[in-house]
């Protein structure tokens, strides 16, 4: 068959890949005989298959350094989408027929074998290749392999040459196994993993089986290849203690070992206690080869169908995670691989989807080593194939019942299975990602059960499948779990009434896409009320953003024909790995405990499944309007799963100001992930409030304007628009850049945009920018001067919006803004006053809830103090400008030496832009450069939602009413 013929064949996955095996380390007299061929390679690129030449002199092409991936090293540009396949809207194709052009790719290098490899079997170990690839050594073809996140092995050991030798690599820009690899992340090609070559002596151990379970059985099952006489095993606990040496016969090639061991530390994510295994491979007294492997006693199950560790109900605190660099892609290091799981582990991650597809082995070692769970995912989705806009399709479901790819898909299982099987961080197996119910993906979860009977599986995608009822499809035993997402708490609650023989978990929820995550803790409520709720995954970990001359850029920003935007932004770190303000509600919402406070004690809920209350300090502090006035540190017992009330001694409480009780929770000791003292869980609380009043204004009178004037601060409105239009010291600084005026709206956030939101309420845009003057008075009132600007709101049918300053004794000014609207007109988004001061007045300090980022239904993680913002830096650089950097429960807030109290707590943001300009840029590079700070203070702002990022709104009680927006009240004061 031709070239594009062999590409196109779904029953062509491999030739010459050998079986897939456990990732063990092995040496051979204390070390092992490989090395990598990362590095500078020779590169020429072809439009088309049917371009590709023979092999000529390569050291006049171009040179490029591997791993990489093509079209991030000036070799095409790389492509965002998310369903849709590659070519979707540029050619009609169907599974596996591939684009009329495939471009290819040929890499060469050369490499030295030194003589102490003469007499191996020689290994070609190639760790990820986008999305397949021929090999040659030497001109002898070695092999092919597809899969791209799969680990593709070849025995080249009689085409290499003691010396030098040369390796040949085609890569084809599409293959039938491109079908199979629809995930929603950006499309790259290109060698992206590490090439090794290594070597094998004649006596090896080929792979290895352990199971280490919570009863301190130790079984393990080797096979072995060559004439291996006997091995000698040992196991050190993490203190170098020996607990067990044995030295057992080999017979026919296979190792077959089983023990009990006493006093057996068990493995979590609470307690990673790692075990080391030596495995001694001897030919009579002579040691051949010597096997490292860690080891964790755990037992993940379902009993009762719960979902268990260890007899322990599990919860998952998780959180879908793509292996991504905003520099170089998917081709990542083992330092932002532990980058990333320890800002997992401060923010009480406990859990990992590998969405989706198998990672690298450096990966599951550090989950092994720090605590994290690990849902392990196949290299499949075939979303396109199915994700029907319109009730339009011309394509049949993938794989489905097609047995012509059934091969191709269960070999992918197999090799994630046999590769990662001995780590104990991994407590499930993933069938894939979006790619419907159907016998082939059973088949494969049957196949994934025979290699390991001590893992549940877990497969989402058959409760996508429209063809049949939830809970009733023909495949229904492919998952051991039920597993949906993005569904809201009240269809969650639908699922455990209705269904009751499985652990249920969200492998996605809580779309994390721009200014998001709102009402998280609702789902933290069914976990804590509903045993079979066993938690979620969130969508997603990190932005995909790719990041070029310091600037960050999504789909659509490369010129492709085919993409989908910045839906690749829905991370909780951004794609530098800065952590973004969701990320801290979910650290509160994922806590390890739960605190709250009961008349005058301290309930504390230890949630945790293995650890006392004991290995922590608690911290109890006092504040007076945010300022600390007693510290205490205690520490109490309380075991797992249990509650207690925390005594401490009550201090001498201030007469007079807001008085605020705070809790901390601090680790005693520095830990793989966080130092002695680290804050992993905090909660407050308003004990009691108390307000201050104060006199002096003299009114004059103008043909334009009129004005006030008091001992520390005037004012001046304008007759013509009634508006607040200066504000100046006893110096006659002035603090007023533009003219006040109220607002009702936002930038809309991408869940807005989403569910078209924005549209709905666009006519409040128009409102906030043009209110129309109906009438404008003051007069005295018997104590005290009142201006009272009226405004005609264009709405329809018309609102009106009234604006009350009263000037009261000790240089104040009372503020009352009032929204009348017909009944039947629609809400605002938000209610409130825009303030524009100058630049030079960017530092805001104020008392709230801080200090990063919060929202009306993302108070959560937040804690009430004293914090300061500086505007000109505030922007929350979420990859799509949009309403960012709020503040709720802002009791006060000074900025240029102006102080602002509301009556009520008031939501706050400081920016150098308004939100109409954030509205209008379309990246963060976009916005104008500015020389104002705005400062927007908001009786009541919609929350932003999180459900999910294509329709779902905030839960109801944060979305507005006319109760929320009628009415606003500050008081504005000097400082000076």
């Amino acid at each position: 068959m031709n070239l594009r013929e062999f590409l196109s064949n779904p029953k062509i996955f491999n030739e010459n890949r050998l079986s897939s095996h456990s990732d063990h380390t092995f040496f051979i007299e204390g070390n092992k005989k490989s090395f990598l061929l990362d590095g500078e390679w020779n590169i020429r690129m072809y439009n088309d298959i049917d371009e590709v030449s023979d092999l000529c002199d390569s050291k006049s092409w171009d040179k490029i350094n591997i791993p990489c991936h093509l079209n991030l090293n000036g070799y095409g540009m790389p492509q965002y989408t998310n369903t849709a396949y590659p070519w979707d809207g540029q050619e009609q194709i169907t599974p596996p027929e591939l684009p009329e052009k495939i471009p290819v790719a040929q890499l060469t290098r050369e490499f030295e074998i030194e003589n102490n490899f003469k007499d191996d079997k020689i290994i070609l170990k190639i760790c990820g290749v986008e999305p397949c690839c021929k090999v040659w050594v030497n001109s002898n073809y070695v092999g092919y392999t597809e899969s791209s996140f799969d680990v593709a092995e070849f025995d080249i050991t009689s085409s290499i040459n003691i010396g030098a030798n040369k390796i040949h690599i085609e890569i084809y820009r599409y293959c039938s196994g491109i079908w199979l690899e629809d995930q929603d992340f950006w499309r790259f090609w290109g060698i992206f993993r590490s090439i090794e070559i290594y070597s094998l002596p004649k006596t090896h151990i080929e792979d290895i089986k352990i199971i280490s379970d919570m009863h301190g059985k130790l079984s393990i099952d080797a096979k072995i290849i060559g004439n291996a006489t006997s091995v000698n095993l040992k196991l050190f606990d993490n203190k170098e203690i020996l607990k067990l040496n044995t030295c057992i016969s080999v017979k026919k090639s296979n190792l077959n070992f089983e023990k009990y061991l006493d006093d057996i530390n068990l493995w979590s994510s609470e307690t990673p206690y790692l075990y080391k295994l030596y495995i001694e491979l001897f030919i009579d007294d002579d040691l051949i080869e010597t096997v490292k492997q860690n080891v964790g006693f755990r037992s993940v199950y379902i009993e009762n169908n719960l979902l268990m560790i260890n007899g322990r109900r599990l919860v998952l605190h998780g959180v879908n995670r793509h292996e991504f660099s905003s520099k170089t892609g998917r081709v990542i290091t083992k330092d932002l691989m532990s980058f990333d799981a320890i800002l997992m582990k401060r923010n009480n991650i406990n859990a990992v989807r590998t969405s989706h597809y198998p990672n690298q082995k450096e990966f599951y070692d550090i989950c092994d080593e720090i605590g994290l769970y690990v849902i392990d995912e196949v290299n499949l989705e075939t979303h396109g194939t199915w994700s029907i806009l319109g009730n339009e399709t011309f394509m049949t479901r993938l794989p489905d019942d097609n047995m012509n790819w059934l091969n191709a898909v269960v070999s992918r299982g197999e090799a994630m299975v046999s590769r990662e099987k001995n780590h104990p961080s991994i407590i499930m197996w993933s069938c894939g990602n979006e790619s419907n119910s159907s016998e082939v993906i059973y088949k494969m979860s049957q196949r994934m059960r025979e290699l390991d009977n001590t893992r549940p599986i877990h497969y989402e995608g058959i409760s996508q499948d429209v063809r049949y009822e939830f809970g009733n499809t023909p495949y229904e035993d492919t998952s051991d779990v039920y597993s949906t997402m993005y569904w809201p708490p009240e269809k969650v609650k639908w699922l455990l009434d209705n269904f009751s023989d499985k652990p249920y978990i969200q492998c996605e929820y809580a779309h994390a896409m721009g200014n998001s995550i709102g009402s998280i803790e609702d789902y933290i409520k069914i976990e804590e009320t509903n045993d079979r709720y066993q938690g979620g995954f969130i969508w997603d970990f990190i932005d995909q953003m790719i990041e070029k001359d310091g600037r960050f850029y999504y789909g659509g920003d490369f010129a492709e024909k085919t993409h989908y935007g910045d839906f690749c932004a829905n991370g909780l770190v951004f794609a530098n790995r800065v952590e973004s303000p969701k990320i801290k509600a979910v650290k509160a919402a994922y806590s390890p405990f739960k605190i709250s406070f009961v008349g005058n004690k301290i309930r504390i809920k230890n949630k945790n499944l293995f650890t006392n209350l004991i290995d922590y300090n608690i911290e109890i502090l006092h504040f007076r309007e945010g300022i600390i006035f007693d510290k205490q540190v205690v520490k109490e017992y309380c075991e797992p799963q249990k509650e207690i009330f925390v005594k401490y001694k009550l201090p001498s409480i201030p007469n007079d100001g807001e008085i605020v009780l705070c809790v901390n929770i601090l680790i005693t000791n520095d830990c793989d992930w966080a130092a002695e003292g680290y804050c992993i869980c905090s909660c407050d609380t308003v004990l009691n409030t108390s307000a201050q009043q104060n006199s002096g204004w003299t009114l004059i009178k103008g043909t334009e304007h009129i004005g006030f004037k008091s001992e520390k601060l005037s004012v001046m409105f304008s007759k013509h628009n009634g508006s607040l239009v200066s504000m100046y010291d006893d110096k006659g600084c002035e603090w007023l850049k533009r003219p006040l005026r109220p607002t009702f709206w936002r930038a809309p956030v991408s869940n807005d945009i989403a569910s078209k939101w924005h549209i709905e309420k666009s006519q409040w845009k128009l409102a906030s920018l043009y209110p129309k003057l109906d009438k404008f008075e003051y007069f005295e009132d018997g104590k005290n001067y009142l201006v009272i600007s009226t405004y005609e709101i264009p709405t329809k049918p018309i609102s009106y919006c009234n604006l009350i300053f009263k000037f009261l004794p000790e240089c104040k000014i009372e503020l009352e803004v009032i929204l009348s609207k017909p009944d039947d007109l629609p809400v605002p988004f938000c209610f409130g006053l825009e303030f524009t001061t100058f630049k030079h007045n960017s530092d805001v300090e104020f008392y709230g809830y801080g200090p990063h980022e919060n929202t009306s239904d993302r108070i959560i993680g937040s804690s009430l103090g004293i914090w300061n913002i500086d505007a000109q830096n505030a922007l929350v650089p979420y990859m799509n400008p949009q309403s960012c950097a709020t503040f709720g429960g802002v009791r006060f807030l000074k900025c240029g030496g102006i102080k602002f109290t509301p009556c009520i707590p008031i939501q706050l943001s400081a920016l150098p832009w308004d939100c109409h300009e954030l509205e209008n840029a379309t990246h963060v590079f976009e916005l104008p450069e500015s020389n104002k700070t705005v400062l927007r203070m908001i009786s009541f702002d919609c929350g932003v939602g999180g459900d999910d990022t294509w329709g779902a709104r905030p839960r109801e009680e944060y979305q507005m009413n006319d109760k929320k927006l009628l009415y606003m009240n500050m008081e504005i004061s000097s400082l000076k």
